[in-house]
């Protein structure tokens, strides 16, 4: 028997039938399509195609849909003030990060040093290009160490005021030459202090610098909607095609990834919550942090290396700490540690996908059960199970197997901290020590990480199917008791 709770405009439908269907997709509850201003039909079946599924507006729900239309605006409007607020301040913090730390300078390494002597200064700020703060930009008087003499301007934040009268020591950044006595490209001459901020202010400034460009990314996106609100979806799915036809520019936005996933075995949020948490998923959590830590912990080494002014044949003040590591670049310029940066947040963000996968796959087997599980081997019902009894006679190997993995890689930061003792010298400051551990703090971790969250296969396959089980005779018995 068909369901009238709201009219359709016959002009909407079009060719459709009016007949509404009894169910809705899993993420649309039949109580709230009202007031979505939506309603599923079913339409007349049309020769050689699948079954469609229709969302069309309804015609009860104009006054609702007005109400809804302003609060969608104005929650676009608090997103794009506060991506605009989030790009800024990001900006901002880059460029700051940059002059703070003196990293428009380049490396450690000098083309020429000398000494210098203040003539003017014009103040910067509170906002600026140098970022939020007041700083000066002077220019100076420079007397060359091979006898040259030079008028320099100097950047913002390198000198002040309170440098006139002194003989500030300064550096030229070592970068392609341009004849002349080498004067560099596109690159001003800076204090010749400690560079141990350097890289450290560069790489935290590009951070800074993609999350402000995200960020504003995203505040012109919402400001758009705030122009053009969305309006209701409209337009005819194809579940069994796994395609989303269109029949307005904002038809699908809601509806399109439930259809597209009608042919690769989709799952609700029931099923999701049904998924228990597993050492497996925990593993690849941990080791995607991991991975971000051992990011921060390089460019720390960073720091005690290049704590030293610069000079034309810049020598690290601790050469022992490249030498305590087992593997890695050992060059003080940024271009090695932007390369550990973007190989160890590629790897980290691919772990964090893979834990969103493991969690979709075992919510797809709570659902499906052995089919799901056979379909992705492509083994039969009978080779499934059969695989799973291999599983559960080999369960106990495959633990020995990953804690003696775990024990491999512990053994490992082992070796790599008594290498690390044997190569630093006795009496180095702490954060030294801590640079040349670097190899044996992260095999320690990935060590211990392995070791807690050893799991076999097989413990995650057969919990998963149990649940399947229990669902399963769960609703049987509803439905016995509903027919009754």
């Amino acid at each position: 028997m068909r369901r009238r709770s709201g009219r359709v405009r016959r002009s909407d439908v079009r060719t459709l039938d009016q007949g509404w269907i009894g169910s809705c997709p899993e993420h649309i509850t039949a109580g709230e399509a009202p007031h979505r201003g939506i309603a599923l039909i079913q339409p007349r079946a049309i020769s050689g195609s699948e079954t469609l599924l229709a969302v069309v507006n309804t015609g009860e729900s104009d006054h609702t849909w007005e109400r809804s239309k302003q609060r969608t605006r104005s929650r676009y409007l608090l997103r794009c003030v506060g991506a605009l607020l989030l790009g800024g301040f990001s900006l901002l913090g880059a460029l700051t990060v940059m002059t703070v730390a003196d990293a428009s300078s380049g490396g450690p390494e000098a083309h020429a040093t000398g000494t210098a002597e203040v003539r003017e200064c014009i103040q910067r700020g509170p906002v600026s290009a140098s970022g939020l703060g007041y700083f000066y930009r002077c220019q100076a008087d420079v007397t060359w160490d091979d006898g040259s003499t030079s008028r320099e301007w100097f950047p913002a934040g390198q000198l002040s005021p309170e440098h006139r009268g002194q003989a500030v020591p300064v550096f030229e950044p070592e970068l392609p030459e341009t004849g002349g006595r080498g004067r560099p490209i596109s690159s001003e001459p800076g204090v010749n202090d400690s560079a141990k901020w350097v890289t450290a202010g560069i790489v935290s400034a590009t951070v800074l610098g993609l999350l402000g460009v995200f960020a504003l990314f995203a505040a012109a996106m919402n400001a758009y909607w705030v122009v053009r609100p969305r309006h209701r979806a409209f337009g005819v799915a194809s579940p069994g095609r796994g395609v989303w036809r269109t029949m307005n520019e904002n038809a699908g936005r809601e509806l399109g990834r439930y259809d597209r996933a009608k042919g690769s075995w989709p799952v609700t949020d029931a099923d999701m919550a049904n998924v228990p948490k597993f050492r497996r998923e925990l593993r690849v959590k941990l080791v995607s942090a991991l991975c971000c830590l051992a990011i921060a912990l390089h460019v720390f080494t960073s720091i005690p290396r290049a704590d030293a002014p610069r000079a034309i044949d810049f020598v690290s003040p601790w050469p022992e700490i490249a030498r305590a590591w087992l593997v890695g670049p050992d060059g003080l310029g940024v271009v090695p540690h932007f390369g550990v940066a973007i190989v160890g947040a590629g790897v980290a963000a691919l772990l964090f996908w893979m834990t969103s996968q493991l969690r979709t796959s075992s919510a797809r087997i709570v659902r499906y059960g052995m089919p799901f599980l056979a379909k992705q081997g492509n083994l039969s019902r009978k080779q499934g199970n059969e695989m799973l009894r291999r599983m559960a006679d080999g369960r106990r190997g495959a633990y020995q197997r990953g804690v003696v993995l775990a024990v491999i890689v512990l053994g490992l930061a082992a070796f790599a901290g008594l290498h690390a003792f044997a190569q630093l010298p006795s009496g180095a400051p702490m954060v030294v020590m801590i640079a040349g551990l670097r190899d044996a703090i992260v095999l320690a971790l990935l060590g211990a990480i392995l070791l807690v969250t050893v799991e076999p296969k097989y413990d995650r396959l057969s919990r998963l199917l149990a649940i399947h089980e229990e669902i399963a005779r769960s609703d049987g018995t509803n439905a016995s008791a509903a027919k009754s």
